[in-house]
């Protein structure tokens, strides 16, 4: 009789490097594309507050899901990946925009991925990496 093989169990550390880069890039960009529509609020049972409310009540409820609901074994590697997640949603919209689609609805949705990069910026020292100096661009004499 043939031996049914299992499949190797991936360790956390290595699950989280596949699939919290792809959970931030989707969740990312299905929000910013849905967050100006009225249905979107609505069915969030939100139907009376304005767009930009929404969008900053989805920021915080992401910040607080990654908070609760991962291991944070090594806190910068966290930070990198949901740097990485939050770039591949960047250029997803991008290259998935053309000059034929609505500019206005394009600056729409890069504009709510830019409250997601809000969203890491306060993060930075919560995630310790606020000892690394910040980056000046030089000054013309």
């Amino acid at each position: 009789s043939r031996m049914v093989r299992c499949k190797q169990v991936l360790p956390l550390a290595e699950y989280a490097r596949r699939v919290v880069p792809l959970l931030v890039k989707e969740h990312i960009v299905r929000c910013a594309h849905s967050i100006h529509a009225h249905w979107y609020r609505v069915l969030m049972g939100n139907g009376s507050i304005t767009s930009e409310q929404a969008l900053s009540m989805e920021v915080a409820k992401f910040k607080q899901y990654l908070h609760e609901n991962h291991v944070w074994t090594d806190r910068e590697e966290f930070f990198k990946l949901v740097l990485r997640g939050l770039d591949d949603a960047i250029l997803h919209v991008r290259k998935s925009w053309n000059k034929s689609k609505e500019h206005e609805q394009y600056l729409k949705v890069m504009e709510a991925i830019s409250s997601f990069t809000d969203m890491l910026h306060t993060q930075v020292k919560s995630f310790g990496l606020s000892r690394y100096p910040e980056v000046n661009p030089p000054q013309n004499a």
